[in-house]
């Protein structure tokens, strides 16, 4: 895995941490046995660090057409996909559905046009811990996602809610998880069909009355769920 060594000083004590941002060259490799030459694959949102197969691009920055070719100009959040059904053979989404406002319709657009795909997304884990982003641990997560996503056989979805600022986590715990490259992902193969939930709450008997403590329990069990999976795909990828 390509990782980013980082420092920081609080106080009198160095505090030394890794991060795991980039593509994991044996996903990419892994993905291959899914992928046949003549293979029309689609990637939503290449930004800066495209998958080497694909065939077609779609993002909602037309800069992005500069760099690729077959780049078509669209905002999955909030528009249709511009292909027919079943269109592209396979899909390729990397760390886009948690950046956006309506995941949901995104994933209904890509088991309408593509028959088969990979989607990964930041796991929760990543998302509750104060230097996965900033430098001087000073929020969780990353600022700009709006959503945490996970895998339990299927694709669970539920919204960030600032509340999360407030709540504490094993520190310690989440460091040293951390560690384990795997466990800042959450990866999701798909055929056909895409099995997702939305996880709701009513704001006022959960945020205001019982302090959060169901959505705490809920990001709790994404964790070890996305734990787990991570640990099961990590073994899928080294013996295959």
């Amino acid at each position: 895995q390509v990782e980013r060594k980082f420092k920081v000083t609080k106080g009198n004590q160095d505090i030394n941490f890794k991060r795991y941002w980039e593509p994991f060259p044996e996903i990419e490799s892994y993905l291959n046995k899914y992928i046949k030459p003549s293979d029309k694959i689609l990637e939503i949102g290449p930004g800066s660090v495209p998958f080497q197969q694909a065939t077609h691009y779609i993002g909602f920055d037309e800069g992005e057409s500069k760099h690729y070719p077959n780049f078509t100009k669209c905002d999955v959040s909030l528009e249709k996909i511009p292909f027919p059904d079943n269109h592209f053979d396979f899909v390729y989404c990397r760390h886009v559905l948690e950046d956006i406002s309506n995941p949901m319709g995104a994933l209904d657009e890509i088991q309408r046009t593509c028959k088969k795909g990979y989607l990964e997304t930041p796991s929760p884990l990543s998302e509750i811990w104060d230097f996965a982003e900033a430098v001087h641990g000073d929020y969780k997560g990353y600022s700009h996602h709006r959503y945490f996503l996970w895998n339990d056989g299927k694709l669970n979805i539920m919204a960030k809610y600032p509340i999360v600022e407030k709540i504490t986590f094993n520190k310690t715990n989440v460091n040293e998880l951390l560690e384990e490259p795997y466990n800042w992902i959450t990866p999701f193969f798909f055929d056909d069909k895409i099995n997702w939930k939305l996880h709701q709450h009513g704001w006022n008997k959960e945020f205001m009355v019982n302090k959060a403590s169901t959505y705490t329990n809920c990001i709790n069990q994404a964790i070890a769920q996305s734990i787990k999976q991570s640990k099961h795909f990590k073994e899928v990828i080294k013996n295959a």
